[in-house]
């Protein structure tokens, strides 16, 4: 039923060939945005990918507003898991044809959490150029 709703709501205007600037104005000092540019990118490929938890809608809004705002160059994370945020934070700078590289830190495979995803850590970014995984505990050690 999740798949029928999105495939109603995608309905939109917005050209798929078409690569769109949602920024209304750059030199506003608020995040203002065209949302259906933004909602339209969300609900066909970043939903499909990473669905809907741990990000409400609304949350993935922001995240991707920032990004196509904000136009970085860098992004840090911390708490990679499978990778959630880190694929749309991925998928936005793509959408948004930016050269952001981003770093993803989490803990090392070998240490026990309670949301350590151990061998899963970073599956939905493993395999993209601009996302960089990092162990935190050793680049700690490196460093002491």
């Amino acid at each position: 039923m999740f798949k029928q709703i999105i495939k109603k709501l995608s309905g939109s205007n917005v050209n798929e060939k078409q690569q769109l600037d949602p920024c209304i104005n750059n030199n506003c000092t608020e995040l203002e945005v065209n949302h259906w540019i933004i909602d339209d990118f969300i609900l066909k490929k970043i939903i499909p990918i990473t669905g809907i938890n741990p990000f409400p809608l609304c949350e993935l809004s922001l995240l991707v507003t920032t990004i196509a705002v904000l136009k970085p160059t860098q992004i840090f994370e911390w708490g990679t898991n499978i990778g959630k945020s880190a694929r749309i934070f991925h998928e936005s700078c793509l959408e948004f044809n930016l050269q952001t590289v981003i770093h993803s830190i989490d803990l090392p495979d070998d240490v026990d959490h309670n949301e350590h995803p151990h061998n899963q850590r970073g599956l939905l970014v493993r395999d993209k150029k601009n996302v960089k995984l990092h162990h935190f505990m050793n680049h700690m050690k490196e460093n002491i």
